[in-house]
């Protein structure tokens, strides 16, 4: 309903949507260049894996434009496939909000450590439609909606999950990209690396075998930059010009 009100609001189709949705949603599909269309199976069942739409629900598909070099009409277009009998699925992110990053330098590491209950929180920010104001905020309990604070605070209860597949994200300035597992005796083990990260060639990944998080375990996210020919630090951000430090992750419990 919310997406509807504010569709052609301005006089133009749609609405902006610099960032989330805008509206309380959840992600059922992401695409970056370099990636493509693909069907998803257990690999232990061979059922088909989807990602819930809950009836009378809208979709939103956000377009993220780049005018540097000018303008054309828009010419995008989808095309969803429906199965009623998929194994449910959701993508989460897991994210550093709190990136800050020196200019003038070759090589600037940034990294993040979370468990379970913190990436449950963010999704459950997103699905409300809180998502724009905690990441313009950073993160941070600053100048937030007391909804917003309350998930903070109140955050959902550490489970296990099924990992089928990850989509590692940073922006033009990213040179290299880690996730990693990391148990409860500190062993760690490798779920991603993109060791030359490309923004304009960028994919997600799935496994051979899905893998499976525990309710102890944290996943660690190591992201390097090239801040050469930047001047003024750099933050996370929605904008080509900003940074970003995330990886989705497709979960079922």
């Amino acid at each position: 309903v919310e997406a509807e009100q504010k569709s052609g609001a301005d006089g133009r189709p749609g609405y902006p949507c610099f960032g989330a949705a805008g509206v309380p949603s959840s992600v059922v599909g992401l695409w970056a260049p370099g990636g493509k269309a693909s069907e998803l199976r257990d690999p232990d069942t061979g059922a088909l894996i989807g990602l819930p739409l809950e009836k009378g629900r809208k979709l939103v598909m956000q377009v993220h434009y780049n005018t540097q070099n000018g303008a054309a009409p828009d010419q995008s277009s989808i095309l969803v496939k429906v199965n009623k009998n998929a194994l449910k699925a959701k993508w989460v992110v897991m994210a550093n909000f709190m990136l800050s990053l020196k200019p003038g330098l070759p090589d600037v590491e940034s990294s993040d450590t979370q468990g379970s209950s913190w990436w449950q929180a963010v999704n459950l920010i997103f699905e409300r439609g809180l998502a724009d104001d905690y990441i313009a905020g950073g993160g941070v309990l600053s100048a937030i909606s007391l909804e917003l604070l309350k998930i903070v605070l109140n955050q959902p209860e550490a489970r296990d999950f099924k990992v089928y597949g990850v989509a590692p994200h940073m922006h033009i300035l990213g040179k290299k990209i880690t996730l990693e597992k990391i148990s409860a005796d500190n062993q760690n083990m490798c779920m991603a690396e993109v060791p030359k990260f490309d923004f304009h060639w960028q994919a997600g990944y799935t496994y051979v075998k899905p893998l499976t998080l525990t309710k102890t375990d944290k996943l660690k996210l190591t992201c390097r930059f090239n801040t050469v020919g930047r001047t003024e630090k750099i933050v996370f951000g929605e904008g080509t010009q900003d940074e970003m430090c995330l990886a989705f992750l497709l979960v079922a419990e």
